[in-house]
């Protein structure tokens, strides 16, 4: 994408818009970007044309649902660690004792 101050910007696009924007080569278009992950990249959240049409309308419930998700799966990833830690020490409470292990009285 060749900007006004003459830089370009190079934005990876989904394949099912890619219709949209085969349409829109060498015509003037306002985007709408967004920072995702962990990395800050950017992404495409809305797409106008010369005329003022939305092509991407960007979706706020989508998005909000997706933060959802990952905020639970990352829950779930940090419970499941804990367990397994959980049952480690367990095993090494109860583990077996070597044969030169001596009691305290």
């Amino acid at each position: 994408m060749l900007l006004d101050n003459n830089t370009i910007e190079k934005y990876e696009i989904n394949k099912s818009d890619r219709i949209i924007y085969d349409t829109l080569l060498n015509k003037k278009i306002k985007v709408y970007l967004e920072k995702f992950g962990i990395f800050n990249a950017m992404s495409v959240a809305g797409l106008e044309n010369e005329k003022g049409d939305m092509l991407i309308k960007y979706n706020y419930e989508k998005r909000l649902e997706v933060a959802r998700n990952s905020h639970n799966f990352a829950l779930k990833i940090f419970y499941y660690i804990l367990f397994i830690i959980f049952l480690i020490y367990l095993t090494n409470k109860k583990g077996l004792k070597p044969k030169y292990f001596k009691e305290k009285k």
